[in-house]
């Protein structure tokens, strides 16, 4: 999955280029705001572009009649053939679902900017919880969005920014509110990496993010936790099978076979006179080693420019870029 700021596809070649992207880097779901495609006749637009389909909810007019704002999702023919409904909750509010144990519910989302009134901020995160509180407790859940908002290092662990903006604290407090993680700002990139936007003037923000469930990622970093530092309390008994790491050892600076265990296994006949190779574990009783494997944490990275401004944003499904 991933999210973009598309700062208008309302020409087809655009929208076509967009979607050529999404089919190379392999993108299941893309959020996209700002597409500026006006059609209030419809609530929800179903427009088949290439390989893609793209589902939109319709842009709105300002007081000059300019098009502007809008949300969609892109979606690949395989999400495309598991989605349940999509449903419009407010103009700046689009939600789906998804086929699969659990569902999973995927909302695209646009905030207002920090300069908006503060009235508009309050009433958009007023009817995101509300959008919210209607997902089903067993559901997975995304939020995909441009959030305008920056957050500094005391609200998320690897940010761009030093500080939180006013609507970083709206966007901090409903993640703290619903148990959200902002699943970009988890990964130690360097700081040229860790931008959403470049605006007109050349200055680079992180506006943009990925939100998902707590529980969900703690599930995940318990079970490589476990699998990577989770070692034997207790020795073993003379009828159990006895099993030593070179890393372990070196890892806890403690023996867990030394050489003279070792050439006593060797004596009793229980093992030949092979010993261990860095990297692997070995069964002493079936003279077996045992590839070790590591827990990993991919990084992922998409950018697109466009126009005035270019938006970078955290692609969290399966490591690919858009470009």
């Amino acid at each position: 999955m991933a999210t973009y700021y598309a700062n208008t596809v309302r020409e087809e070649a655009r929208l076509e280029e967009l979607a050529n992207c999404v089919e190379e880097r392999g993108v299941e779901i893309l959020g996209v705001q700002e597409h500026r495609r006006v059609h209030t006749d419809q609530p929800i637009l179903y427009h088949k572009v290439g390989g893609c389909s793209f589902i939109t909810s319709s842009a709105w007019r300002n007081d000059a009649q300019a098009a502007t704002g809008g949300v969609g999702l892109m979606v690949s023919p395989r999400a495309r053939r598991a989605l349940r409904r999509v449903q419009q909750h407010t103009d700046r509010i689009l939600v789906a679902d998804f086929e699969g144990n659990p569902v999973t519910t995927v909302m695209s989302v646009y905030s207002p900017t920090n300069a908006a009134p503060v009235e508009d901020v309050e009433k958009f995160y007023d009817e995101l919880r509300t959008a919210i509180h209607h997902v089903p407790a067993h559901n997975f859940l995304v939020i995909l969005g441009d959030f305008n908002a920056r957050l500094g290092p005391e609200d998320a662990p690897f940010t761009y920014h030093n500080n939180t903006n006013r609507n970083g604290e709206y966007l901090s407090t409903l993640l703290t509110e619903h148990e959200l993680l902002a699943a970009n700002t988890l990964f130690r990139k360097r700081m040229g990496k860790r931008w959403t936007f470049q605006d007109r003037a050349g200055m680079l923000r992180q506006l943009d993010y990925i939100l998902k469930a707590v529980e969900i990622s703690q599930a995940t970093m318990e079970r490589q936790e476990e699998a990577l530092e989770a070692t034997p309390d207790t020795e073993p008994k003379d009828d159990q099978e006895i099993t030593f790491s070179v890393e372990e050892e070196e890892a806890t600076g403690e023996e867990t076979v030394d050489n003279v265990e070792f050439e006593e296994a060797i004596e009793e006949g229980d093992v030949e006179e092979t010993p261990p190779v860095e990297g692997t574990v070995m069964n002493v009783k079936a003279n077996m080693a045992v590839p070790l494997t590591r827990g990993w944490t991919p990084m992922l990275e998409s950018r697109e420019e466009r126009g005035g401004g270019r938006r970078r944003c955290g692609d969290v499904g399966d490591g690919q870029k858009v470009t």
